[in-house]
């Protein structure tokens, strides 16, 4: 497996979902966001440097097509009841607050991570 790029804001804590390196999915059985024990190459001072991710505050910013009227929003992990894979179908609690049927249309790893 290689190593992942991850962009260093300080020492100890490492962000990914920034704008420069936010990813879409692209294999179905890639995981949303990364866990503890993989290695990462972090970005310290202009450097890369080899890292092991220690902690994982997970945040996963999930872009859905909602079935019936045909709009999209953007809602966290935690609102989203199925599997985190672009393209299936999964339950949702809308920004309003109702649940309603959706199919995810794209992931985003907002994620905190220390290496």
């Amino acid at each position: 497996r290689g190593r992942r790029p991850v962009e260093a804001r300080d020492p100890k804590i490492c962000r990914a979902g920034l704008p420069q390196i936010t990813r879409k999915m692209k294999a179905a059985d890639e995981p949303a966001y990364l866990s503890v024990g993989t290695d990462v190459s972090a970005k310290y001072r202009g450097a890369f440097c080899e890292a092991k991710i220690k902690t994982v505050k997970r945040m996963v910013k999930v872009k859905v097509n909602l079935k019936g009227d045909s709009t999209s929003q953007v809602v966290q992990d935690d609102q989203v009841k199925g599997p985190l894979r672009v393209g299936s179908t999964v339950e949702v609690k809308t920004n309003e607050g109702l649940s309603s049927e959706a199919v995810i249309s794209k992931l985003t790893d907002a994620s905190l991570y220390t290496v």
